[in-house]
């Protein structure tokens, strides 16, 4: 048994790293949906048209970055950079599934 043991694919230290690294954004990217979905009429839907509203949510912020605690402007550039990747991922899934 321990012979064949040594034949089993072992997974690689960095896999569970990028794993928690994508569950970690995908999370900051359903917080901004939810944070900010409603007073933008529902925009942020993960296409590549609701990036224009993510500049202009990220426009205000830099706008009012001084009413801003350090905290808020961290949380929001985070689900901001969580939502820009998963726009990614899933808009290159709809491009690769129709070549």
């Amino acid at each position: 048994m321990g012979l064949l043991n040594f034949f089993k694919k072992k997974g690689h230290p960095s896999d569970k790293t990028q794993e928690d690294y994508i569950a970690m954004q995908s999370q900051y990217a359903e917080q901004m949906t939810d944070s900010f979905n409603d007073a933008y009429g529902g925009t942020f839907d993960f296409s590549e048209e609701s990036l224009e509203t993510l500049d202009e949510v990220l426009g205000m912020c830099r706008q009012n970055e001084d009413d801003l605690d350090g905290s808020e402007y961290e949380n929001i550039v985070n689900q901001a950079r969580g939502y820009l990747f998963e726009v990614a991922i899933r808009n290159l899934w709809r491009a690769l599934l129709l070549v």
